[in-house]
């Protein structure tokens, strides 16, 4: 879930940017509103399609959303730099992502290879928590 709560203050942040404050309170509002009820699925009835369509989704908004404040930048610097963040920020999440979804699939494996290995090497294999 933790993935999901970083991903919404990343959200928040670029639609929340340059606004009324009345934007910015509907737009966290309807954060914490999304998030309790993915919450809710996620813990109460161990539904992980939602999690992962969720924080899926959340990356392509907060892309997209970028990809939209960029073309606002006129200083040519100033743009570098911010597509250059746009690139590291969307490969971490994303490579955490997929991280996460080979510990999704392969867990039982992951786990046998951690006790096998032990410990420091089998904290290289927590892949949920990278």
């Amino acid at each position: 879930m933790a993935m999901l709560y970083a991903t919404a203050t990343v959200i928040y942040a670029v639609f929340a940017f340059r606004v009324k404050p009345t934007i910015q309170l509907t737009w966290g509002l309807l954060l914490i509103t999304g998030l309790s009820v993915v919450t809710l699925l996620h813990t109460q009835q161990d539904n992980s399609l939602a999690h992962r369509l969720c924080f899926a989704l959340m990356v392509v908004v907060v892309a997209a959303r970028c990809s939209w404040l960029l073309r606002g930048v006129k200083d040519a610097i100033v743009r570098a730099e911010m597509k250059h963040l746009a690139f590291v920020g969307s490969v971490t999440f994303v490579s955490g992502f997929l991280l996460w979804l080979v510990d999704v699939f392969s867990c039982d494996d992951l786990r046998n290879l951690r006790q096998y290995l032990g410990v420091p090497l089998g904290v290289f294999l927590e892949l949920h928590s990278w």
